[in-house]
């Protein structure tokens, strides 16, 4: 009787530890599927307003009932933790490897049957018919089309404490400067352009200033977005401010000339403001308000620009839905939501490539037709011959990020430099100042005035992003 006590103690101690084993083991295996690629898929196939995702999304489910379940579930957890491709990207929430881990019991409770989760299903079909695939006795396929309110899903994991606001991240790393700026092919069609005379050329450019003044709609949409950005942590420059600053610091000249010489050199009025207001990415906007029957809609294209290169660096186009009291701000506010998102990982993507590899810019050297010398005249460098036009280009190998530039071309009288890769900051006086174009063609002119050189330079710049040095006399 006594040896039958024992087995069964024992046998009762055995069962318990392997039920809580597996217990253990369950907790841990469904918080790997919250991210596992083979228990689900999910990829976006559309967007709605205000941050909603639409996901179709696939599961694996031993009955009908369950995957119905499962599926508006997973769709959640794949906004969290996996994010989702196709017709938009949609980026993982935690970006935190071990998060699923770090806050098991948050999870666990989050994705409880008729849990917190179901607050951000904005919107769930009926699985179609078409979507059920039976694979085996014990196990079927389903799809179906789940509407995820991502906004609102993120600020409850940032309110939380599972992520950080997107204010907390922006204040640890550095984000670009935005500034919204009417596109030149929505100031021609509206007739907000001036001419100026480049170099007794006469060019036409966009008019910002009487845009701004004479375009309500304009100035309304443009606020829009400075407040979508200013939300997002980005810091954001008024092109209005911008533009009356430029107005009292008279700033907007026509050309520059040298002291003795009289060579001059033109800027457009869009270039010096793009200098005086030193954002890092331009937002190109253009949009129109349209008809349909009683209701209005737009259609707009936003790209984002290099301010230094006007390269594009990030694109979108869209067309918002059709309303009868919506006004252009609003209308442009929920066209622009759906697409936000991948359009500022492109954007992200590229100032990151800056902060690693230098901010790209153009730089040419010239020769005053008065100047003693001209880049084929040779001086000894430690005790090595060189010509200057060699010089330069040693100077540029040392002070270039990881010496990233391109001599485009070059003779006796210029040298052409294109994408010069230039840091972001410089220390001075043991502080961290900011770098730009002008900054760094004055550090080159600062090498030359020394010996054995000792030549006199001037410094133009032509916009942000380029700037000559001229040799000869300042």
């Amino acid at each position: 009787m006594t040896n039958q006590i024992k087995l069964l103690s024992i046998l009762l101690i055995s069962f318990l530890f392997i039920h809580a084993t597996s217990n253990a083991q369950t907790r841990r295996d469904g918080r790997k599927l919250y991210k596992s690629s083979y228990n689900f898929e999910a990829t976006c196939v559309a967007t709605g307003v205000e941050g909603v995702k639409i996901l179709m999304v696939w599961v694996e489910e031993k009955d009908l009932k369950t995957a119905k379940v499962e599926v508006e579930k997973d769709a959640v957890a794949a906004c969290i933790f996996k994010g989702a491709k196709g017709y938009d990207e949609v980026p993982p929430i935690v970006t935190d490897l071990n998060a699923d881990e770090k806050y098991a019991d948050y999870f666990e409770d989050f994705f409880e049957t008729g849990g917190k989760y179901l607050k951000f299903i904005a919107a769930s079909t009926e699985v179609d018919p078409g979507n059920i695939i039976k694979k085996s006795k014990n196990l079927v396929r389903v799809g179906a089309k789940i509407a995820v309110d991502y906004d609102a899903l993120r600020k409850q994991l940032e309110n939380d404490g599972i992520i950080q606001s997107m204010k907390e991240v922006a204040s640890e790393i550095k984000m670009p400067t935005i500034m919204i700026i009417p596109s030149d092919i929505f100031c021609n069609k509206n007739g907000y352009t001036m001419e100026f005379d480049d170099m007794g050329t006469v060019k036409t450019v966009s008019d910002y200033k009487k845009a701004m003044q004479n375009d309500e709609a304009l100035r309304l949409v443009i606020a829009k977005i400075q407040e979508m950005y200013a939300t997002r942590g980005y810091p954001v420059k008024d092109l209005e401010q911008e533009l009356k600053n430029l107005e009292q610091e008279s700033a907007e000249l026509a050309m520059l000339s040298s002291k003795s010489w009289g060579a001059m050199v033109a800027e457009s009025p869009v270039d010096i403001l793009k200098r005086t207001a030193k954002a890092d990415i331009l937002l190109d906007l253009d949009f129109s308000v349209k008809m349909q029957g009683p209701k209005k809609y737009i259609t707009f294209n936003l790209r984002g620009l290099d301010a230094y290169t006007s390269k594009v660096i990030s694109s979108t186009a869209g067309t918002g839905e059709p309303s009868l009291t919506a006004q252009p701000e609003l209308l442009l506010e929920e066209a622009v939501l759906a697409y936000i998102d991948k359009f500022n990982v492109q954007i992200m993507s590229h100032f990151e490539d800056i902060i690693e590899n230098g901010r790209e810019v153009e730089i040419m050297v010239r020769i005053w037709d008065t100047a003693p010398v001209d880049l084929e005249e040779f001086y000894d460098v430690d005790g090595e011959e060189l010509e200057l036009l060699e010089v330069i280009d040693f100077w540029m190998e040392d002070n270039t990020v990881n010496g990233m530039f391109s001599n485009a071309d070059n003779s006796e009288n210029f040298i052409k430099y294109e994408q010069v890769r230039i840091p972001l900051t410089y220390e001075r006086s043991g502080r961290v100042r900011d770098m730009d174009t002008r900054r760094f063609v004055s550090n080159l002119r600062s090498y030359l005035r020394k010996d054995p050189f000792s030549l006199e330079c001037k410094i133009y710049q032509r916009g942000l992003g380029e700037a000559w040095l001229i040799i000869g006399e300042k």
